[in-house]
């Protein structure tokens, strides 16, 4: 158990030094960035972990595993496993395509036409039509906007609002710009 415990407490320092790096270096790849504070905060855990006792002062003796090493190897795994969701999180919140769409008609704060939002996020290829026919029917199957198919204007549902209003919440934590 006390490899878990002294997991939870490196991953919350790899949060909180990716955020504050995040925030003051303003990196253009963000990978490079949670890969440095991982490893860090990993060779932290492993200092932690050598320095406090079997107990980390507040387990009862039950809780103690018998076995140091796979005390501390099941840690380490549960680190890594968390890191990971960490990234992964930070790349479907932050970093991804339809979530980038969400933030753009939230900020708009109006409706939008299919064509406003293609124009924003155009690639300048033959690939631009072939992501919004898909893309669009999704993001409305699930719920997270609204098509008006009079006008073909985008809405956010309440849904989408909330999801967008996150996204925002955490570009603005992490001080990223408008496009990710």
């Amino acid at each position: 158990m006390k490899g878990v415990l002294v997991s939870l407490i490196a991953v919350a320092m790899a949060l909180v030094m990716s955020a504050t790096l995040g925030h003051w270096l303003r990196p253009k790849r963000y990978l490079p960035l949670f890969s440095a504070c991982v490893l860090a905060a990993g060779a932290a855990y492993v200092a932690i972990y050598a320095l406090t006792p079997p107990n980390i002062w507040c387990l009862p003796n039950g809780w103690v595993c018998m076995s140091p090493w796979v005390d501390f190897a099941y840690g380490l795994v549960v680190y890594l496993l968390n890191s990971h969701t960490w990234v992964d999180i930070f790349y479907a919140t932050c970093g991804g395509f339809s979530t980038a769409l969400l933030v753009e008609m939230r900020r708009a704060m109006r409706p939008l036409e299919t064509k406003d939002i293609a124009e924003k996020f155009r690639a300048g290829n033959a690939e631009d039509g072939r992501i919004y026919a898909w893309r669009i029917p999704i993001l409305q199957k699930h719920g997270l906007i609204s098509v008006d198919g009079v006008n073909a204007k985008l809405a956010l549902t309440r849904k989408g609002k909330f999801i967008a209003n996150i996204a925002l919440l955490l570009k603005k934590a992490m001080n990223l710009s408008a496009g990710g």
